[in-house]
């Protein structure tokens, strides 16, 4: 049983992988493209910004419309990570002080706080840090999103050593953090789609920021899992291949 349940989650990660490869030419160009399009509209709204009296009410306008192409340019970076020719550069990295920066960032004007449980002798991993400090980047973010008036997110990570069991399909030695709020949930018909790029809950996304995280830690032989209750938070638990 444990064997086939093993071969399933191996044959769904080739898929997936196969899926989202076959559109990476086509997926390149738009990109780029659109990368382009979105840099010359900031160049503009700058210039336009810089001809408007200041007290004038299309600054509060232009100030919006770039606050658009920044959230765009994000989601193109996101975006990015499924034809990134340095997507295979990996260097020894501290998780802990990717963790910290990153959470730091994220909750930068929000009523939101971390607590943090990273001891000093966590591994280091061998990873590519633009695409590691991207997972933590949306797993926070999304944890952020589920508390919109104020809440905690505790991050902790450990040394684990996994072999083979029920519930993880990977052998060897792992750095595990958890990312936990206490926010909103999620109910248990939602949880198996949130890993899908065509699914999600929010009125004006896509869902590609946990299809993104999978993603990339699935290039990174690592993985990921999730716990949630409707009304008590959401906890996601990342395995990452350590170096000893």
């Amino acid at each position: 049983m444990c064997n086939l349940m093993i071969e399933k989650k191996i044959d769904e990660k080739n898929y997936l992988i196969n899926k989202i490869n076959s559109n990476n030419i086509l997926s390149q160009g738009i990109v780029h493209d659109l990368n382009n399009v979105l840099t010359m509209l900031q160049g503009n709204l700058t210039l336009a910004k810089m001809e408007i009296n200041r007290s004038d009410k299309a600054i509060e306008i232009l100030n919006n419309a770039q606050q658009v192409c920044e959230r765009s340019k994000g989601l193109i970076r996101q975006l990015s990570v499924l034809y990134d020719d340095n997507s295979n550069k990996k260097v020894k990295l501290s998780v802990s002080e990717i963790i910290r920066y990153t959470a730091k960032f994220c909750v930068m004007s929000t009523k939101i706080y971390c607590e943090f449980s990273l001891p000093k002798n966590l591994w280091f991993i061998n990873a590519n840090e633009g695409q590691i400090n991207q997972v933590f980047t949306n797993l926070i973010l999304n944890s952020i999103q589920a508390m919109p008036k104020s809440g905690v997110i505790k991050i902790k990570a450990k040394n684990t050593i996994v072999d083979n069991n029920n519930d993880i399909p990977l052998n060897g030695n792992f750095v595990k953090v958890t990312v936990k709020d206490n926010g909103y949930g999620i109910s248990e018909d939602i949880l198996p789609k949130i890993f899908d790029p065509y699914y999600t809950t929010k009125k004006n996304g896509k869902g590609l920021g946990l299809s993104i995280v999978n993603f990339i830690i699935q290039k990174h032989n690592g993985y990921i899992s999730v716990d949630s209750k409707v009304g008590e938070g959401t906890s996601f638990d990342v395995y990452l291949p350590a170096i000893i």
